[in-house]
């Protein structure tokens, strides 16, 4: 893994092949934290450093929740998945979610020592990919939200569709028929006056 030094936060970082940052060491200055536990701890410090890990603030909203067994309305964000102790360092592990549910092996694990809690290492296996799916399904249902207000607007208003229009709705329409898929709803759109 490459390893580079990020002088502005004062931080080891560790690379993988695709340039990803997967580890932060802090060797010669550890985060110290004024928080009360280990796990607010860990948030304060992915506040402050985790988007050098490619986590941003908002994901750790529902930090303290634990992963969904059932798909709910969320982004992308980080749950916590364990806390674990052993003599004086403690590791917090949150979970990278999407819908509430727990991506495949993708998590973030912040270490801590105690007496002042005080963060040494961060090491992540986030898929970076999952968050840049879900822009593009936001812009894609940002797009379809625009075409299908101003449509419904165009038949609110009894105005007839563009020949454009026509060709759009009549080419899923054929394509629907070639393949023999919903003969019904094929029936009912042909039907319509505005494709004659």
């Amino acid at each position: 893994m490459p390893h580079e030094f990020n002088e502005a936060a004062s931080v080891h970082m560790n690379r993988d092949d695709s340039g990803v940052v997967r580890d932060l060491l802090h060797i010669e200055e550890p985060f110290v934290s004024r928080a009360r536990t280990p796990q607010l701890a860990a948030r304060e410090y992915l506040e402050k450093f985790g988007g050098l890990l490619g986590i941003s603030a908002d994901q750790l909203q529902n930090f303290g929740l634990h992963p969904e067994a059932r798909p709910v309305e969320a982004k992308v964000e980080y749950r916590l998945l364990d806390e674990k102790t052993q003599f004086d360092t403690t590791t917090v592990i949150f979970s990278q979610t999407c819908f509430g549910l727990p991506v495949w092996e993708a998590a973030v694990a912040v270490h801590l020592q105690h007496d002042p809690l005080r963060v040494v290492s961060a090491q992540s296996t986030v898929q970076n990919v999952i968050a840049d799916a879900e822009m593009m399904l936001g812009a894609a249902r940002c797009y379809v939200f625009h075409a299908m207000e101003r449509e419904w607007a165009r038949l609110e208003n009894n105005e007839p569709p563009t020949i454009r229009e026509r060709a759009d709705v009549r080419t899923p329409t054929c394509e629907c028929a070639r393949s023999g898929y919903c003969e019904a709803h094929l029936q009912r759109v042909s039907n319509h006056r505005w494709l004659r």
